[in-house]
Parts: structure tokens; C-alpha cells; sequence
């Protein structure tokens, strides 16, 4: 274990190695945490992700909706400010909340020498209006790609070196998750809705 008290977690290749022995049908992977907050901007060395990949769920917390953007309620709030756009301490939006998940899937998969699936996962749909905010998300990344992608494409230009997405090369592919799903994991039955993007 080291210094800071967190297990070390198993490496990209050594993930690999494990699949590649063929002893389980499924091996599933954290690839990035986000120290237990609801959202978070990924550090340029984040995700870890295999490259024999097969599907990447990315998962925001609703209870993101309308906090502010700070370090109680946002992991790495400056790196998520430069990627959506918002000002430090203004409350994370159902706009900011779609951008984060876009550009978070869309690095995964740019990180992935395969082509998996890719799904956003809206979890503590909780209540009504986590679950209408999660479908706003959903709609969103629906009904808004060109937009998104555009506002997106700008925004790496304008933010070059600040920007995490600028390390990788994101127009390899034109990825898009494929659904989202919103749930709520504190019910026996957590699937609120899916949303085919």
C-alpha cells in the first residue's frame, strides 16, 4: 500500500494480461475515480483505460445539478471550468453537466485502440427533480450534438493549453455515447430511463 493510504490498482497492461488468460467472461475496470464527489474534470493521464475495451460507462452524479463549482463539490474545479465554460463558485448547470460527460467519454474512447460502446450513466436520480435534470442531460446529448460538438471544437481552440482534451487526439474518431441511462442506485429497481443518443 502506498504512502497516502489507497491501494494500488492493477495497470493497463497488466488488465491485459488478465483478459488475454481468458478466466472471466467480464473483468471490470475503474478506470478514473473522482474522490467520491458527483463530478469531476480528468487529469491528462486519466482514464486508464485497456486497449481491448469493449464498453465505457462513464457515471456523473446528478446531485452535481446546481452546486457550485468548487473543491467540496467538484474534483479538479479549474480543469472543469476551462472544459465547460463556467466561472469558479457558479452552480454546475444541466448545459455544464452534458459538456463534462461529452468530453469525458469522448477522451476514453480516443484513449482506446478498439471501438466499445459507450454509455453516460446519470446516477442519484433520486427524486423528481434529479430525474427531470437527467433527462434534460440525456435530451441534451441528444437533441444537441452539433451544437455540443461545435461549442466543443471552439473551446479546444481557445484553450489550448489548458484544456485536458488537448493531449489527446479526439478527432480520431467521432465519438458519441450511444445511451443514457439514468438510474438510481438507492432503489432495488435503479433504472429510471434510457435514453438512446
Amino acid at each position: 500500500m502506498p504512502d497516502n493510504g489507497k491501494l494500488k490498482g492493477f495497470t493497463a497492461a497488466m488488465i491485459e494480461e488478465i483478459r488475454h488468460a481468458g478466466l472471466f467472461d467480464w473483468i471490470i475496470v475503474e478506470a478514473d475515480g473522482a474522490r467520491q464527489l458527483p463530478i469531476k474534470a480528468s487529469d491528462t493521464h486519466e482514464p486508464v483505460v485497456p486497449s481491448s475495451t469493449t464498453a465505457i460507462v462513464h457515471l456523473t452524479g446528478l446531485d452535481a445539478l446546481d452546486v457550485p463549482v468548487d473543491q467540496t463539490h467538484v474534483h479538479r474545479p479549474a480543469l472543469f471550468c476551462a472544459n465547460t465554460g463556467l466561472a469558479p463558485g457558479s452552480p454546475v448547470d444541466v448545459h455544464a453537466i452534458a459538456v463534462s460527460c461529452v468530453l469525458e467519454i469522448r477522451k476514453a474512447l480516443a484513449l482506446v485502440g478498439s471501438d466499445p460502446a459507450a454509455v453516460v450513466w446519470l446516477n442519484k436520480a433520486d427524486d423528481p427533480v434529479h430525474l427531470a435534470a437527467g433527462r434534460a442531460v440525456a435530451a441534451r446529448l441528444k437533441n444537441h450534438r452539433k451544437d455540443l460538438e461545435a461549442r466543443l471544437g471552439r473551446r479546444r481552440l481557445q484553450n489550448q493549453s489548458r484544456l485536458y482534451i488537448s493531449s489527446v487526439p479526439l478527432d480520431r474518431r467521432a465519438a458519441w455515447p450511444g445511451r443514457a441511462v439514468i438510474a438510481s442506485l438507492a432503489d432495488a429497481d435503479p433504472v429510471r430511463d434510457v435514453v438512446i443518443l
